[in-house]
């Protein structure tokens, strides 16, 4: 459970009341909700606002990372060796893969 589904819970509040508070549409909400769709930096912040900050735009902003690592609350990312990725001119620039951990360190 991710922590807009949380706030949802918890407070008994729903995606189409948070959407009107802030000026969204209620299936903008529903899909940040579920993963489907990244929250830009904006819409991070408008919903910090109308949850009061119980949601924090950093929060919001992790849900779609969460998502992609499959819940594993991992800090790690996937690490692809070069070798065996297929070549484009973005990947045969980037020699060097690393974790978020390891950058963090």
């Amino acid at each position: 459970m991710n922590v807009l589904q949380r706030y949802f819970l918890e407070t008994g509040d729903t995606p189409s009341k948070l959407a009107l508070r802030i000026g969204r549409s209620p299936s903008t909400i529903s899909r940040v909700l579920r993963g489907e769709r990244s929250a830009s930096t904006d819409l991070a912040i408008d919903i910090e606002a109308g949850t009061n900050g119980k949601v924090s735009a950093r929060d919001c902003l992790a849900i779609q990372l969460d998502m992609l690592r499959g819940h594993s609350g991992s800090s790690a990312l996937p690490v692809v060796d070069a070798q065996e990725a297929p070549a484009t001119e973005a990947s045969a620039s980037a020699s060097v893969a690393f974790s978020v951990s390891e950058r963090a360190a």
